[in-house]
């Protein structure tokens, strides 16, 4: 069943208005007919069946059925610090840690990225990002979007460390397993929903962090991490240590 992500004005009493691009999508690209049914999330973590009544590639509504939790959503807030990538590889990552589970994406123009985007240029590719966040959020059942940040500065990065229950950095140099050092920062508690676990990692850019940003992250608590005895690439590195950060918290 296909799902669509809308905006609370996109619902009508027990009925919702597909925005254009998601009408041309249902009628054009997936040939949908009345009767079919989708899947309507509207991005706080609730998801609705729905039946269309009324396709077009202007426009397209559907009725709701029934309103309930998403089960895919992890409970845990990670947010993923992660060092600006060339090219492919940092909408590819982008993907993956929205299929993983991560909560918010924040790329960080580190001193061994090689990217360095304009402010202009750098609008473009948030919106880009965020579409390529919604798009895999729909496809592997989240409940929610990822948001992804405009690139930051290191020290505006660690500024959200403040937030956080802890933070942990991914080095190459570090001999730590992020399971041990989550144990000692995290320890089990009680399950509170209202309460989730707030956790951010950070990856650098193909070239790793400098000393420079491991100093200065150190300073705001930190935790030098590794994932493994193997080198990985930038993009691997997030998507491995997103997956074992969330299995280590049952998530």
């Amino acid at each position: 069943m296909h799902r669509f992500f809308v905006s609370p004005d996109q619902i009508e009493g027990a009925r919702v208005v597909l925005s254009a691009p998601q009408a041309h999508q249902v009628a054009r690209v997936l040939r949908l007919r009345p009767g079919d049914p989708i899947g309507i999330l509207d991005g706080s973590g609730a998801e609705c069946a729905a039946v269309l009544e009324a396709v077009s590639p202007a426009r397209a509504v559907a009725r709701l059925q029934e309103w309930h939790l998403c089960p895919a959503e992890p409970r845990t807030h990670l947010a993923l610090g992660l060092g600006l990538l060339k090219g492919e590889k940092m909408e590819w990552a982008i993907q993956k840690v929205t299929e993983v589970g991560a909560s918010r994406i924040l790329p960080v123009a580190c001193a061994r990225s090689v990217v360095r985007l304009e402010e202009e240029r750098a609008a473009g590719k948030v919106r880009r990002w965020q579409q390529i966040a919604q798009e895999a959020a729909e496809q592997c059942r989240r409940g929610r979007v990822p948001q992804v940040a405009a690139p930051l500065s290191w020290p505006a990065l660690l500024d959200h460390a403040a937030g956080a229950d802890v933070t942990l950095l991914a080095d190459e140099q570090e001999a730590t397993p992020l399971a041990e050092a989550l144990r000692t920062a995290l320890p089990p508690r009680p399950r509170d929903p209202t309460q989730p676990a707030r956790v951010l990692l950070l990856i650098g850019p193909e070239g790793g962090f400098t000393p420079e940003e491991t100093t200065a992250a150190r300073a705001v608590g930190a935790i030098p991490v590794s994932l493994g005895p193997r080198i990985l690439r930038a993009e691997t590195a997030a998507v491995v240590g997103a997956a074992l950060l969330l299995h280590l918290l049952e998530e």
